[in-house]
């Protein structure tokens, strides 16, 4: 299964908030973060799905798309992927995961995301 995203990937472990309330701290994701979650899942939910979310052993493959000279980590940026496609129910569990290929490219005119999904 492909899929192709629009938009930049926001990572999930770099965009949290802290507040104080009743003397407690609450860390919570960042409102940056939830924006791009929900449009996300929207999109996927909006491509072909399986029937349903794929189990067992699976490779996983992608391609980041940066615009301009931005940089980003591939580690946080494969997680918040891969908590969505676990939300969007394509995948089971992202621990099902067994191979994963990653890739970044700077320079494009625009943010996207290509995704392959397989058996492994």
């Amino acid at each position: 299964m492909t899929y192709t995203l629009t938009g930049r990937v926001i990572s999930k472990k770099n965009s949290k908030q802290i507040f104080r309330a009743g003397g407690r701290t609450i860390i919570s994701t960042s409102k940056a973060y939830k924006i791009w979650h929900e449009a996300t899942l929207w999109q996927l939910k909006a491509s072909k799905r399986p029937p349903t979310p794929l189990d067992g052993p699976l490779t996983l493959t992608i391609y980041f798309y940066l615009k301009g000279k931005i940089d980003a980590d591939l580690d946080n940026l494969t997680a918040s992927i891969c908590d969505v496609l676990t939300d969007a129910e394509i995948i089971a569990d992202d621990k099902h995961i067994t191979e994963l290929h990653l890739f970044k490219r700077s320079g494009a005119p625009e943010f996207s995301t290509s995704l392959e999904i397989s058996q492994a």
